[in-house]
């Protein structure tokens, strides 16, 4: 199974404090908290590590406060862990800039593989999301699913392509509602035309409801047969029915077999899920202000276990913490 980043710590950087511990990390990493407790800054700090740069460069439009406290002094470092060895890196953050300010040679060398990570965050479906505006020219990419979704086309035309892969997006797909039976991907002048077949009526993509268009791009990442070393997903329920949520948890179940998967979610029926699988679960919480990651440990959850408790039902019950209170 595959399994890139042994262990990751954070330090000085957004919630992040100076101390905050090191988090080892399995294939599945269901991350749970409250809001405000730093799952997000978690997600935040990865995709920093996906964009490094040689410069500074700017960040998110407007700026960040991305250092710790705001501390001008204290350094930022992510040190993550990958093949049996550890890469610290430094960073120079600031308001409106960041870059990576030193690391050794050989974290250097692997900083350029740390760029295929995958994340699914603040998409895009309304009425005017660039996914629905119309046919799909046939020369864009398929390799990965843009983050405006424009190419959705095409990688659920390179999916039902590979047999393996195709049953498990059809497995899936058909789990949405009982009227769907099929999506079709059909190329006329230059263009990909991505429809959904239900009740042997072609729909074409841009008039699904946006749970169905984003049921869809995340089967399209999670069913990849080519997957990026890791994806990360945030609180992937959003939009979705309670009763699919069993199905996304089966379905990052079995991207976790070709890739890496680190998922937030504020779902305690995600979180039920994993119940046979409390290691999976990493909880979230401010200790002392800074943000600390910490995984279930399944001797400590086997007595709740043994008297058939689910993990939800722990979590709820402030048993496992990441709880308001």
């Amino acid at each position: 199974m595959p399994h890139f980043f042994k262990s990751i710590r954070i330090r000085n950087l957004l919630s992040f404090g100076p101390d905050s511990p090191e988090l080892v990390l399995k294939p599945i990493n269901i991350v749970i908290g409250p809001n405000g407790s730093g799952k997000s800054n978690f997600l935040a700090a990865l995709w920093l590590l996906s964009e490094p740069g040689d410069i500074f460069d700017p960040v998110i439009p407007g700026g960040i406060e991305w250092k710790w406290n705001h501390e001008q002094q204290s350094r930022a470092f992510i040190e993550i862990e990958t093949e049996g060895k550890k890469y610290p890196c430094e960073y120079h953050v600031g308001k409106n800039y960041r870059g990576v300010l030193g690391s050794s040679d050989s974290a250097g060398k692997h900083i350029q593989s740390f760029s295929d990570l995958f994340f699914f965050r603040d998409w895009q479906y309304g009425p005017t999301a660039p996914v629905r505006s119309g046919p799909q020219p046939i020369d864009l990419s398929s390799e990965r699913l843009r983050t405006d979704g424009r190419n959705l086309a095409h990688v659920v035309k390179r999916i039902r392509e590979n047999e393996q892969s195709n049953a498990k997006f059809m497995e899936f797909l058909t789990e949405l509602y009982e009227d769907i039976s099929d999506v079709t991907v059909e190329e006329a002048h230059a263009y990909y035309f991505l429809y959904v077949l239900e009740n042997e009526q072609k729909r074409r993509v841009e008039r699904i409801s946006d749970g169905t268009l984003r049921y869809l791009a995340l089967l399209a990442i999670l069913c990849d047969p080519e997957p990026p070393k890791l994806i990360c997903l945030e609180e992937p329920e959003l939009g979705l029915h309670p009763d699919l949520i069993h199905v996304i948890a089966k379905a990052i179940r079995y991207a976790s077999e070709r890739t890496q998967i680190i998922a937030t979610t504020h779902s305690v029926s995600l979180v039920d899920d994993f119940t046979d699988m409390p290691e999976s679960i990493v909880v979230c919480e401010k200790i002392d202000g800074s943000t600390e990651l910490r995984r279930l440990d399944l001797e400590e959850m086997a007595p709740f276990l043994a008297k058939r408790h689910r993990l939800g039902e722990l979590w709820t019950s402030g048993l496992i913490g990441g709880n308001r209170w």
